[in-house]
């Protein structure tokens, strides 16, 4: 079944999309950022967090 859209100009015709090259460096460095805080709370969590609470309840 297909659908047709009343009053849209993009489309084969239409004009090309936007780009946004300052907001996708932005929200690429967001993610980057983002990945890099949870590596580094893996590794404290993994290096020093566990084996303190591993002796503690020995």
């Amino acid at each position: 079944m297909t659908t047709m859209r009343i009053g849209t100009f993009e489309g084969v015709g239409g004009p090309p999309p936007r780009q946004r090259p300052g907001l996708n460096r932005l929200v690429g460095a967001a993610l980057i950022v983002l990945s890099l805080e949870a590596t580094l709370a893996c590794c404290f969590v993994f290096t020093t967090w566990l084996p303190t609470d591993r002796t503690l309840y020995r």
